[in-house]
């Protein structure tokens, strides 16, 4: 959006020409021409581009963790769809119309036949959220919807060169831009019961759980949660003086880690008073 409108504002008349016609009888940029012929706004968006490609290698990586199961396979082809109509982007972003026109096609024509997959499997493996499914199954429709008209303007306007036809054909190839941010935006619903846990298992830490504030809650909790169950206080005070010959020596992580037992009332406190 941000080169769309920088493009507009500084070469609105240079950006809507083609190889055919120019303004008035074209009057709409297309995405090409627009992020690829000119300076500034070719720098904006691959500027933003690389900005969002790690959340989108993100996305496709916890989309798999999200709805991946045992025997499947069509996670591993989705998370393969997905890892590489990214870096198709990548292609047709930094190869630009105007630096190799044909190789630029190449790569926005494949970031286009990958999406019909990752967006077929994505609807397939959508966690049973309803309101996530009919937002995905809208927009999947549309985004379809779009490419019928999308080809039949540009072959008016490549073979038949009908004028207007690229400008008509800009608009539906801008909407499926907007389509294909929508689609993987609704994954926001499916990761509200989603959490990452970042865990220490080399017991490089000194403590069980790293952070000032983290650590107090979980050993406050720990200690109210065991010294209302005395079997538990035993059991726990068992494993660690195991552990431990001297007072000083629990301070070293590895060691520590070792105490499953103390780890699983850790663990369990978290889990009944996480904040």
């Amino acid at each position: 959006i941000s080169a769309f409108i920088v493009g507009v504002s500084l070469h609105y008349k240079k950006i809507v020409q083609n190889e055919w016609y120019g303004y008035p009888e074209e009057w709409f940029p297309s995405v090409s021409a627009t992020i690829g012929d000119k300076y500034p706004e070719r720098s904006f968006f691959m500027l933003f581009i690389a900005i969002t490609s790690g959340p989108r290698f993100a996305l496709v990586g916890l989309w798999y963790l999200l709805t991946r199961k045992p025997g499947q396979t069509l996670p591993k082809f989705i998370f393969t769809m997905g890892i590489f109509r990214t870096l198709t982007c990548g292609g047709f972003t930094y190869v630009t119309s105007t630096d190799d026109h044909q190789r630029h096609d190449i790569f926005m024509i494949s970031y286009i036949v990958a999406t019909l997959p990752w967006t077929i499997g994505c609807v397939a493996l959508s966690p049973p959220n309803p309101k996530a499914i009919r937002y995905r199954k809208i927009i999947a429709s549309s985004f379809f919807g779009t490419l019928v008209p999308l080809i039949y303007f540009f072959i008016q306007h490549k073979v038949h060169r009908v004028p207007g036809a690229y400008t008509t054909y800009a608009f539906f190839e801008w909407s499926l831009i907007l389509f294909d941010v929508a689609f993987d935006a609704v994954t926001a619903y499916d990761f509200r019961t989603f959490q990452v846990i970042i865990k220490d298992v080399q017991g490089a830490s000194k403590g069980i759980i790293a952070g000032s504030d983290t650590t107090s809650t979980a050993m406050a909790a720990t200690l109210f949660y065991i010294t209302r169950s005395p079997a538990a206080l035993q059991k726990a005070t068992e494993e660690i003086r195991s552990k431990f010959s001297d007072v000083e020596e629990i301070h070293q992580g590895q060691t520590l880690n070792s105490c499953s037992y103390l780890r699983a009332c850790v663990d369990e406190a978290m889990r009944l008073s996480p904040s």
